[in-house]
């Protein structure tokens, strides 16, 4: 999943999450295994972050022995196909990056395990509003993975032409501030992004 606090990496998170999930898998319903392995699914990291991510899990399974971790890289644009088909297959990786949307649609019909019971301190390393991301009916999810701030740029010249001097904080206000600066100045008020098969902003913000 993707957001997190400026105090926590990815590395971090990743190491978070196989030792959670060894938890799951050797004391969980499955039993003990002999040679359990972790299944690892993330987002089109490779080949750009190879040397990170295999570095991350060689000292990872150094100090877990006997314990191996399958690093599978899925394109975007599949991701969330082949997840669901291995949810439903009961073959789900057992640490996944997903973003919120999905991660909340995944929670929702019951293919994430909670994991608030099982954080301990490091739930501590986290922004408690930033966490919340990850939240789905009260129950925790997911673990943030990075945070990003979103900019909006403003011409003041056409606010003041238009009587205003900040552009809306909130949604429901857009429509009559978009109106009144077309009235005022014959320009459009509101300029989103789309980036095909990247971006579902726009249709985020209609609903």
């Amino acid at each position: 999943m993707s957001v997190n606090s400026p105090r926590t990496t990815p590395k971090v998170v990743i190491k978070l999450l196989l030792s959670l999930a060894i938890f799951l898998a050797l004391g969980g319903c499955r039993g003990p295994q002999k040679n359990p392995e972790l299944q690892l699914w993330t987002i089109q990291l490779s080949p750009k972050f190879d040397p990170l991510i295999k570095a991350m899990l060689l000292d990872w399974e150094t100090k877990h022995p006997g314990v191996k971790v399958r690093w599978t890289d899925l394109p975007f644009g599949s991701v969330e196909r082949k997840v669901l088909a291995a949810v439903f297959a009961r073959t789900a990786p057992d640490v996944v990056n997903l973003n919120p949307l999905f991660a909340a649609n995944l929670a929702s019909k019951g293919g994430l395990l909670p994991l608030q019971d099982r954080l301990g301190p490091a739930k501590a390393t986290y922004l408690p509003q930033i966490l919340r991301a990850g939240e789905q009916q009260g129950e925790l999810y997911a673990l943030p993975w990075y945070l990003t701030a979103r900019i909006t740029l403003a011409n003041r010249q056409l606010l003041q032409q238009a009587g205003y001097n900040k552009p809306p904080r909130r949604w429901e206000e857009v429509p009559a501030y978009a109106e009144r600066i077309k009235q005022r100045t014959g320009k459009y008020a509101l300029f989103v992004t789309v980036v095909p098969d990247g971006s579902a902003e726009l249709l985020e913000s209609m609903v």
